[in-house]
């Protein structure tokens, strides 16, 4: 990528106010996925096409993120210099939920320096948690890859990108990209926590593992992802163990997606 500031995001888009809107009356608490999520794992499941996954992990990155916002700054203007001190006044933006605000201080770091691989990572981030369509899930994960190609491997690169490419999920290939990434987060730091927001850990990561594997029809694997957020305990070939919350299923691949969707409704740690 040249010197040139990263594209910036579009102002207006058709139905975004009725979107957000729509997003606000259907988000919980901190760690509760939306609603939704049990029915578009279940056509995840019979269709494979993952329809409909970019939804989750925007309502879910929305939800862990927009909960723990805090209000306006009253800090003093920063004189800034650097390509590193512009990103660390956009992550403070960030992490303000002012990600128009995060956005411009990106991208003055990359007009700064262009090879400052972090602020790559802020402009990914920022689209992740605003993108309303597969396609703007493109444009974090394009980010993701020039924070790459210029210096930054870190967990929380590869967190969003995991995130992204199980939100674009045209392909395989993207939902085999998010599950890459979600497994080289988590073995980069199994205890990893977003640096910019603690709330998003582990165990999204795990989920994320899930859901992509979910799409791929990979259900073992799945189930062991949500089983490092809470034991289910499903064994294949035992038939005795295919029951979730009091029901019994016919099928192990039934009983996975009744663990996931009791996942979506309230994805919490197991207590140790």
């Amino acid at each position: 990528m040249d010197s040139k500031q990263a594209p910036q995001r579009k102002q207006s888009r058709s139905g975004n106010d009725k979107m957000k809107i729509r997003a606000k009356q259907i988000l919980r608490q901190l760690n509760d996925f939306i609603v939704e999520l049990p029915i578009l794992v279940k056509q995840c499941a019979t269709s494979r096409s993952g329809i409909g996954l970019w939804v989750v992990i925007t309502f879910c990155l929305s939800a862990v993120l927009l909960s723990s916002c805090g209000g306006g700054s009253t800090t003093k203007p920063v004189d800034l210099t650097t390509a590193a001190e512009y990103t660390a006044q956009g992550w403070s933006k960030f992490s303000l939920a002012d990600y128009a605000a995060a956005t411009e201080l990106f991208n003055k770091a990359i007009a700064k320096d262009a090879s400052y691989g972090q602020a790559y990572t802020g402009l990914g981030w920022t689209e992740l948690v605003t993108s309303e369509v597969a396609d703007e899930m493109a444009l974090a994960v394009s980010h993701f890859s020039s924070a790459a190609s210029n210096g930054d491997h870190s967990a929380d690169r590869h967190a969003g990108m995991a995130a992204s490419y199980l939100g674009r999920g045209e392909t395989r290939e993207d939902y085999q990209s998010a599950i890459t990434h979600a497994q080289t987060v988590l073995d980069l730091d199994p205890d990893f926590s977003f640096s910019y927001d603690t709330n998003f850990d582990a165990d999204q990561v795990q989920l994320v593992l899930a859901f992509a594997s979910v799409a791929l029809g990979e259900y073992t694997q799945a189930l062991s992802a949500a089983d490092k957020v809470i034991s289910s305990g499903l064994v294949s070939n035992d038939p005795s163990t295919w029951h979730i919350e009091g029901t019994t299923y016919r099928s192990f691949v039934q009983a996975i997606l009744a663990h996931l969707d009791a996942l979506s409704a309230s994805p919490r740690k197991q207590p140790k």
